[in-house]
């Protein structure tokens, strides 16, 4: 029971699932006990309950991380490629992805005719983007390069609008850069015009077999 916890407590740490730590913390104080009550050598069940304490550190550690550092951080980027769609710049709001990553493939995303169209068409309507305001991101995806699906709030020159959007997080283009943040890529916007219609940016559809 003392190695099975050690084992769970190893893996808690590296997957930084609570689960995990919980099932060795458990083991770890089954084991510890009944090797008092038999006498036995308690050094495995000691070392099991400090590996599920240190797992447990690692993983508070890593959710004040993001909660208080990667997820504004992340956020700011998002609100950069959004901004960078809806004004047309399709060079900022879908970057380059890596090719040496084949585990984190991009999913498919809109053309820079399909950027440029969408733009114009917010502008003629509502002008000029002001501030855009994320709402209840919503992740998914895969865990190499996962998807963030959001309402907006966006601000506009004549009045502000809502909408919905879509992005991936991606490896960085150049393996060489020092910031190991994820590129955002935008996969899908949606803006509410004020005649009621939406405005839609979406990769576009491929081929048809006959």
């Amino acid at each position: 029971m003392a190695i099975g916890s050690l084992v769970f407590a190893a893996l808690s740490a590296i997957t930084c699932m609570p689960l995990l730590t919980g099932i060795a913390a458990f083991g770890g104080v089954i084991a510890f006990q009944r090797a008092r009550r038999n006498g036995a050598p308690t050094l495995l069940p000691r070392i099991a309950l400090f590996m599920a304490g240190l797992a447990l550190s690692v993983q508070i550690g890593v959710s004040l991380l993001a909660n208080r550092w990667l997820a504004p951080a992340m956020q700011k980027r998002t609100s950069v490629a959004l901004t960078a769609a809806i004004g047309g710049d399709h060079a900022a709001a879908m970057p380059a992805t890596p090719d040496f990553l084949s585990f984190a493939q991009p999913l498919p995303a809109p053309t820079a005719e399909s950027t440029t169209r969408f733009a114009a068409q917010v502008r003629q309507a509502l002008g000029e983007l002001r501030s855009i305001s994320q709402v209840n991101e919503s992740v998914g995806g895969s865990a190499m390069s996962p998807t963030v699906s959001m309402p907006l709030v966006l601000e506009f020159e004549r009045q502000s609008a809502t909408g919905w959007a879509r992005v991936q997080w991606v490896p960085a283009s150049d393996p060489e850069q020092r910031d190991w943040l994820p590129a955002v890529r935008v996969l899908e916007v949606e803006i509410t015009l004020p005649d009621g219609s939406t405005a839609r940016l979406a990769p576009d559809p491929g081929p048809t077999s006959p």
